[in-house]
């Protein structure tokens, strides 16, 4: 009984002395990033030109608060079957309201060749209804082009 505990032992510390067979490198290398921290682009206003504004709207009802229903977009009757979306959403997420990105799409049609699109306010109407509420929502939105 004790051989085996012996031989037991024994392969053990084999099998714990073979383990440690290995190598492990490890370099620590000082590197820098040659972006810079800071790009700056000098613009003014002789740099970019304005193409004209737009006005896009939505009008719809909300009733008992979750049921929706979108009567006009552009003040053109709502067809569900036929929905353009569009998001003016940029860098720094200038966004319209989800429910007018449905509306924006006059925007693009107006001014497919600017450059970039601002929206300048939004303006909500609400008009109280029997167990719900009809919203007009309206957005004035500021076409841009690069010289």
């Amino acid at each position: 009984m004790k051989k085996n505990i012996v031989k037991l032992l024994s392969l053990v510390a084999l099998l714990f002395l073979s383990s440690c067979n290995g190598l492990y490198h490890y370099n620590k290398v000082n590197t820098t990033s040659l972006s810079p921290d800071h790009v700056r682009l000098n613009m003014d206003m002789e740099n970019i030109e304005l193409l004209g504004q737009t006005t896009i709207s939505l009008t719809s009802r909300t009733y008992f608060g979750i049921f929706k229903t979108i009567d006009s977009v552009n003040n053109v009757k709502y067809d569900f079957r036929e929905v353009k979306k569009v998001d003016l959403a940029g860098r720094n997420s200038i966004s319209l309201p989800r429910d007018l990105q449905k509306a924006a799409y006059k925007v693009i049609e107006e001014y497919p060749n600017a450059d970039f699109y601002v929206p300048v306010y939004t303006q909500k109407q609400v008009r109280r209804l029997f167990f719900g509420k009809q919203q007009t929502r309206t957005a004035v939105v500021k076409a841009f082009k690069l010289k």
